[in-house]
């Protein structure tokens, strides 16, 4: 008996409950991002990225690379992206941050690297 398969199962019968996950900037500051492969690119071609849903995409392979995080909210309603290793600053409107992460084109690690948004 596979103690770890049980208890895998046990919590999957339970993904009903959870309800979809939204996260919010305040979520997301400081932790990891990772870029996820998809199809998204494709569809913001014929509709804006705010309004694509979850279940139009098709997601791929996550590039365990390199990364960025939120290093701070500015007063503008813009965040600041900074590359692993502190290699630059990026701007980005909070809206999109959240938006991308709510997608799971980007993916957002907990502070062990767990997925927090693996959908």
């Amino acid at each position: 008996m596979n103690l770890k398969k049980i208890i895998k199962e046990s919590i999957d019968d339970f993904d009903w409950m959870r309800g979809d996950l939204n996260f919010t900037i305040n979520d997301i500051i400081g932790k990891k991002m990772l870029f996820r492969n998809s199809n998204l690119s494709e569809i913001c071609k014929n509709q804006s990225l705010m309004d694509i849903q979850r279940n139009q995409l098709t997601l791929g392979k996550i590039r365990w690379d390199r990364g960025w995080y939120v290093d701070r909210v500015k007063d503008n309603g813009t965040v600041y992206l900074n590359l692993d290793g502190g290699e630059g600053l990026v701007d980005y409107e909070i809206d999109e941050v959240e938006k991308y992460v709510n997608l799971g084109t980007w993916v957002l690690l907990d502070d062990n690297g767990n997925i927090l948004n693996d959908f």
